[in-house]
């Protein structure tokens, strides 16, 4: 029986927060498909991760969703739970917390660390940054699809759930017998490594409830006897890397921006393109395909760009999912001839959508290349592919340049 629950609400998002529980043996679920779920709760794993799936729901279907994850793994006996936040608060922050801590009974204090100061994520007074500017002024507050309204955790929350919340600052002491959402400032990485500490060693008997980004999954781990795997060159990074990003959050437009200034073939995927179910199979998709098979065959670095986005165009917004199947089925039809090489999937949907293509993909996470990017084997019909998965907000402009100088 697994020990660790993690919940993400996206699949980037779900390997982010399980990759320092690497070493202790981890079993994704990319689907919420509560049969496999629960297969993989007793398979005997360390720590279970999966994704929800739930960051487009409406608040109530989001709520729905994990209380029955959370419970059903409660009822198999797993000891800790770990709902897993986006680092920049955007999502169903509020009504996801609540159900973890409406599934814990209500007598209980769900832990939550939102920040990741090594990222550029901290929280301060209650109110969290991005790289010192609150985050409801950074990029992320005009986040074309997520835009997060308040830099207030505490209003945040209060705006999906009503559950009692109570701001902690630095140096203060975990509240013993309060019963709601514990939110804790963090500043710097010591701050969430004692505050992590803290937490765990505190903790009264029973099923132990936690919640925060990646950041407080990194310090948790090592408190819990594990301890992540950073990746050297030779075993992060294989052969030519071929880099899809479909997320249009203005970080990664400019990480594409910058590998194609430096010499990158890239392929660009119009706004049209992307909403036509029917383009990857036409001729002129097949032509795409074909072209960026020889790129990334030959060229250390290529990269697909579907980053376009029109503004005012409401459709692109309500045509979500069918924007990340038409650009997880291009990806699946160029890595289906590909070489021993990398890939590297940004964003969640489009990650999760590549996999979903695939018939039977089984996933081994190996490790961070670097920091917020996650290595994995994929492997289909015998064959395997080294992927990438980065969160679309991560990184600075050099990224991509960076991951490819992992293979110099």
């Amino acid at each position: 029986m697994a020990r660790l629950l993690l919940i993400a609400d996206d699949l980037t998002g779900t390997f982010d927060a399980a990759v320092p529980f690497v070493s202790a043996g981890v079993a994704v679920v990319p689907t919420p498909d509560l049969v496999a779920f629960a297969q993989a709760l007793d398979s005997g794993v360390y720590v279970v991760a999966v994704n929800s799936d739930s960051r487009h729901l409406s608040p109530f279907a989001a709520h729905l969703r994990i209380c029955n994850l959370v419970d059903t793994a409660v009822k198999a006996g797993v000891r800790v739970i770990f709902k897993k936040t986006d680092s920049v608060l955007r999502g169903n922050i509020g009504s996801e917390l609540k159900a973890v801590w409406d599934v814990s009974g209500r007598g209980t204090c769900l832990h939550f660390v939102p920040g990741w100061p090594a990222m550029g994520r901290t929280t301060r007074g209650g109110i969290h940054f991005v790289n010192d500017v609150p985050v409801d002024q950074s990029k992320f507050g005009r986040d074309p699809f997520d835009p997060v309204p308040t830099s207030s955790v505490s209003n945040l929350i209060a705006s999906q759930a009503d559950v009692p919340v109570l701001s902690v600052a630095c140096g203060e002491p975990c509240p013993i017998g309060f019963e709601g959402i514990a939110v804790y400032d963090a500043v710097t990485d010591e701050d969430v490594r004692s505050r992590a500490q803290e937490i765990v060693k505190t903790a009264p008997r029973g099923t132990l409830y936690l919640a925060g980004c990646a950041g407080l999954a990194h310090a948790i781990s090592s408190f819990l006897g594990c301890s992540a795997v950073e990746l050297g060159s030779a075993d992060g990074v294989v052969g030519n890397t071929l880099v899809v990003c479909g997320s249009v959050n203005a970080v990664s437009v400019a990480q594409c921006q910058k590998a194609t200034a430096a010499g990158a073939p890239t392929f660009p995927v119009t706004v049209a393109q992307k909403k036509d179910p029917a383009w990857v199979a036409s001729a002129e998709g097949g032509r795409l395909v074909e072209e960026v098979r020889t790129s990334w065959a030959s060229a250390p670095l290529t990269v697909v760009d579907a980053t376009s986005f029109v503004p005012d165009d409401a459709s692109a917004n309500d045509n979500r999912a069918q924007v990340a199947d038409v650009i997880g089925s291009l990806t699946a039809r160029i890595a289906e001839q590909a070489p021993q090489a990398t890939l590297v999937c940004i964003g969640g949907d489009i990650m999760l959508s590549f996999l979903r293509q695939l018939p039977d993909p089984q996933v081994r996470m190996l490790g961070e290349v670097v920091p917020g990017v996650v290595a994995s084997d994929v492997t289909v019909g015998g064959r395997s592919l080294r992927v990438l998965s980065k969160s679309g907000g991560f990184g600075g402009p050099d990224l991509l340049l960076d991951i490819y100088n992992k293979n110099e």
